[in-house]
């Protein structure tokens, strides 16, 4: 595990500055979501729709994780450690590297206290609840007890849909041909993924590959990353106890396409996943 010391920003008036986060809209529209990769006519054969929405250009680095980690008891948050990376299968040990790793062995709950805290500290309203009300504490809901505040402009993990969708490009790569890339970004894993072909048993920082058409880094690999998507389809969002993560990642063997997803309890810490958020836009209503 790895504690770092980071300094709190204050405005002139005294109020703690919102946290920078580099962010990508995902234009509204009809695309197509499904294990069919290579040259093919997508837009004429889309099978579900998105509202706009926005989705982090990388994953939750170890320094993003500690800089809210740090501000969020102000807000009443308990937040759990997390790795600084992982090195075949467990915690790196803490270097100079360890800020720019993403932050790995994170587990569902911890994903979504962590999108909480952050819309907090960035004005908007959290979007996880338990019992009417904000969810701050890992040990404050049993398993698969979270509510979603649907209304909520707050961080959150991204759809299953809207992960794919993110990952194959979205509007710009049914615009310029690339929809079909088996990887995000490219049809060459080597280029876009660190998996265990390339890693060397290990995490790298992020944005060390190349990023897909919406320049988004790392959906192919590095960590797998958690969704909001229940195991079970149709239970409630936020109701199950298992939720799917998608991805390669630095100990596992490239995927054939970006449609390969698994899933695991909300609580299990595994150091090959890890997570980056999605909010809705202005627009999304």
């Amino acid at each position: 595990m790895i504690a770092l010391i980071l300094v709190v920003k204050f405005s002139g008036s005294g109020k703690i500055e919102p946290i920078k986060i580099d962010e990508v809209k995902i234009i509204a529209g009809k695309y197509y979501v499904g294990n069919v990769f290579g040259t093919q006519n997508y837009k004429d054969h889309v099978n579900t729709s998105v509202k706009e929405f926005f989705i982090m250009d990388s994953e939750v680095t170890v320094a993003l994780y500690h800089t809210v980690a740090q501000r969020a008891p102000r807000y009443g948050y308990n937040m759990e450690n997390v790795c600084a990376g992982s090195d075949r299968g467990d915690c790196r040990v803490d270097d100079k590297d360890s800020p720019k790793q993403p932050a790995s062995g994170v587990t569902w709950i911890d994903a979504v206290i962590f999108a909480n805290a952050l819309s907090e500290i960035n004005g908007h309203k959290p979007v996880y609840r338990y019992k009417n009300s904000v969810l701050r504490d890992y040990n404050a809901a049993p398993q698969g007890a979270v509510d979603i505040d649907s209304s909520a402009d707050g961080f959150r993990l991204p759809s299953v849909v809207e992960w794919e969708i993110a990952a194959r490009g979205g509007a710009q790569a049914l615009k310029d041909g690339t929809y079909g890339y088996r990887h995000s970004g490219s049809d060459n894993p080597n280029d876009v993924a660190w998996t265990e072909a390339n890693s060397d048993g290990h995490t790298w920082p992020v944005k060390n590959k190349k990023p897909n058409q919406l320049l988004i880094y790392d959906m192919s690999g590095n960590v797998s990353e958690w969704t909001s998507t229940p195991m079970n389809l149709d239970a409630p969002s936020g109701s199950s106890d298992m939720y799917f993560y998608c991805g390669e990642n630095f100990s596992s063997s490239p995927q054939e396409n970006l449609y390969s997803c698994d899933f695991h309890s909300s609580r299990t810490v595994d150091p090959n996943i890890g997570f980056r958020l999605a909010r809705n836009s202005e627009n999304h209503s």
